[in-house]
Parts: structure tokens; C-alpha cells; sequence
């Protein structure tokens, strides 16, 4: 009972809980569903254990060397059965009316309402199975959470490319990249260090980059303070284009919940973060669910570089009380050129 409400759900369906979903009377049953579904799983399986998805993605890398854009998406299935993002060759597939719950793999992509707990890249240790903390089983479960973010990065480090665009569209998803692989708590990651490679790329031009941040802003944002991700944006002087996007929970009065942010300290330091003084060709500069300080943001802005085209905000949080959306636009309006 529980999987036909749960495939109701994924078909966008209206569900009452005092009463048996209905499903269109087309859809496949549910035993050929779940039939057709067992055989994507070990179709699944089988590409992971041969690495044939890596193997495709340097086959393509090579033969389309025009390509300068890669989007990387948590899920290409889309909100909806039915309704996919991107249609895949596996996605156009499909039986007509094909049943399925709808996969969600990157933390923060299966409670929209709760926050997801981040932990440190290096000591993934929420159960330490013994006294020295976590197997390398579970620290090896929890990275593959991210394989496709991995796999991509680690791809283009080892093979030549022509990619100057790298956007991670989360598609108002709250999920993204653990954020420490910056660097949290004690090194950068070998993610890191593969990032910073396709940043050096001659000619990358666009970032889009969104960070899975979670409960970290009750520790001031440590990420935000160690110098490894200013030090991987200074690589990419030809950049044109640049999005941040974290997953800070914001109440519609422009003020982080449930945490309530409010000390000046709690805001991220954007002009520590960013070198604007280095991205001269920048046209494009936006932010997404970060806590900042209306003071410190309206000058950011202001240090812009006059190549600056368009900027886009959206949900942040402001740590001071009295700040919020109308007077940060007043003073944009007041005092940006």
C-alpha cells in the first residue's frame, strides 16, 4: 500500500490518505513494472561494476570535440513520472505509462523540509562501527552518494577536453556537492584538486557551482573560511559566468530557519570568497540560499567589474534584523552606478 501511494506521488497525482490512490487506467501493472524495474537495477549494476558509464563519457569526450558545456543534474527523471528533465536515450526507452518511484540519490533531494547532515569527506562517522569510526565500506557508500560528480571531474582531469563550461543544475532541488571537499575540516579533497584542474582549462568561462552546505551554518560556515575555494576560483581568469548555490533553509521574511541566524560573524564573506579583481571579462554573477549582511553584499556589488551584465539573488538570508529584500534593494538603487 505504502509503494501505490508512493508511485501515485511520482505520477503527480492527487493523493487523499482516507482512500486507495487511482491510477490511470493505462498505466502497465504494477507486477510488470516492477518487472521492467528489476531489469534496470542489474542493468545499473552492471554498468557500475564495468565502469562502462566512464568509458562512455571518454568515448564522447573524444569524439565531440566541439563540446564546451557539461550540465551535471541530481536526477534527469524530473519531478514526475513522465515529465523527465533531459530525455535520455534510457528515459525515451520506457514503456508508455511505466511506473516507478522516481530516484533520489543525493542527500537533501528526499525531505525538501529537513535539513540533510553533512559530513566531513574524510570521516564519514555517523554509527563508527567500532571504537576507530567508520569502515572504508561506509566511507566508500557514502562518497558513491556523489559517483556521477566524481566520475565526471576525474574524467576530464585525466583526458584532453575542451570544456569551458561546468553547470550543476539542481533544479531547486536543496542538494549539491558536499561542501568539504573544500577543504573541511583539515585539506582539499581529490575532488577538489580535480575542479581546480578543469578551472585552469584555457578559456573556462562558466561555473555553476552548488554546495550540499546542511547544518554547517551552526558551525559559521567553515567552508567559507579556509582559503581552498577562493584559491580554486583564482584559476579560472577567464570567467565569465559564476553561480553559488547552498542549501541554507530560508524563511519568506529573508531570515535563516530553523537555525535563526542573526550574529554579523555568521555571514559569508564574499569578498574573501570571490576574486572579483581577477575576472575582468565577469558578465554574469548570482547567489543562491546564502547567509549574508546587507552592508557587506551591497559593496560586493559595488566591486563589481564594469563588465558586469546582470546579477541574480535568491533566498538569502540576512543575519542582521532589520535588513531585509526591500531596503537591500533601496540601497542597490541609492548607491550601485
Amino acid at each position: 500500500m505504502v509503494r501505490l501511494f508512493s508511485l501515485a506521488h511520482a505520477m503527480g497525482l492527487s493523493t487523499n490518505r482516507m482512500a486507495l490512490p487511482e491510477l490511470p487506467n493505462n498505466i502497465i501493472s504494477l507486477t510488470d513494472s516492477w518487472k521492467y524495474y528489476k531489469m534496470l537495477l542489474q542493468d545499473q549494476k552492471a554498468v557500475l561494476n564495468s565502469n562502462a558509464d566512464v568509458q562512455a563519457l571518454k568515448h564522447g569526450l573524444m569524439r565531440f570535440p566541439s563540446l564546451k558545456r557539461i550540465t551535471l543534474v541530481p536526477s534527469a527523471h524530473g519531478p514526475f513520472v513522465g515529465r523527465p528533465l533531459y530525455e535520455t536515450p534510457m528515459l525515451r526507452d520506457f514503456p508508455p505509462n511505466f511506473g516507478y518511484l522516481l530516484p533520489r540519490n543525493w542527500p537533501g533531494m528526499k525531505s525538501p523540509q529537513s535539513l540533510d547532515k553533512v559530513y566531513s569527506w574524510y570521516n564519514y562517522n555517523p554509527k563508527p562501527t567500532s571504537e576507530y569510526g567508520q569502515s572504508d565500506d561506509q566511507q566508500r557508500e557514502y562518497e558513491n552518494q556523489w559517483r556521477g560528480f566524481r566520475v565526471l571531474l576525474r574524467t576530464l582531469a585525466e583526458n584532453p577536453h575542451h570544456i569551458t563550461e561546468f553547470v550543476m543544475d539542481m533544479h531547486h532541488h536543496r542538494t549539491g556537492i558536499n561542501c568539504s571537499i573544500f577543504g573541511w575540516p583539515k585539506k582539499p579533497s581529490q575532488l577538489e584538486h580535480d575542479l581546480v584542474k578543469l578551472l585552469s582549462t584555457p578559456g573556462f568561462r562558466r561555473l555553476d557551482l552548488a554546495l550540499l552546505t546542511g547544518d554547517k551554518e551552526r558551525y559559521e560556515w567553515p567552508v567559507f573560511h579556509t582559503a581552498f575555494l577562493r584559491r580554486a576560483l583564482e584559476r579560472a581568469e577567464q570567467l565569465e559566468h559564476i553561480s553559488l548555490s547552498c542549501t541554507l533553509d530560508i524563511q519568506p521574511n529573508g531570515h535563516a530557519a530553523p537555525l535563526s541566524l542573526h550574529r554579523q560573524e555568521d555571514a559569508v564573506p564574499l569578498q574573501a570568497i570571490f576574486p572579483l579583481e581577477l575576472w575582468p571579462k565577469l558578465q554574469h554573477f548570482a547567489l543562491n540560499r546564502l547567509p549574508v549582511r546587507k552592508e557587506g553584499l551591497v559593496s560586493f556589488l559595488a566591486a563589481m567589474p564594469d563588465s558586469l551584465r546582470s546579477v541574480t539573488l535568491s533566498h538569502l538570508g540576512f543575519v542582521d534584523e532589520t535588513s531585509s529584500w526591500q531596503n537591500l534593494l533601496g540601497d542597490m538603487r541609492d548607491m550601485l552606478d
